[in-house]
């Protein structure tokens, strides 16, 4: 779980993203290195995949933070704060949630 992309892919799984469409439009990465971070999550059962199919149309997937991978979002909200705070200081936070939201929501699973 070493790419820099996959804590974003984590993030944004966390804030909502089930669909590769999601995750691409949101996490800016290219559709290859995308399908491959999503797959290597899979494996590492950060992630779940489920297949689904909406009426008349071909079948996609969804992905889901697993209890595993729920578990690593308080460690990339103090990595992200961490961050925030010694290499960016004059930057605005780039989180699209403030950190005590994202905490308390990571509390509540």
């Amino acid at each position: 779980m070493s790419p820099r992309t996959t804590g974003v892919i984590i993030r944004e799984a966390f804030y909502g993203a089930r669909r590769f469409d999601d995750f691409e439009r949101h996490c800016g990465i290219s559709p290859s290195v995308l399908s491959a971070r999503l797959r290597d999550l899979v494996t590492d059962d950060i992630l779940e995949k489920t297949r689904y199919r909406a009426h008349g149309a071909r079948g996609r997937d969804e992905y889901h933070l697993t209890d595993k991978g729920r578990g690593l979002v308080p460690i990339l909200i103090a990595l992200n704060d961490w961050a925030e705070h010694w290499l960016v200081p004059a930057a605005p936070p780039r989180s699209p949630c403030s950190t005590a939201t994202a905490v308390a929501r990571s509390k509540a699973w």
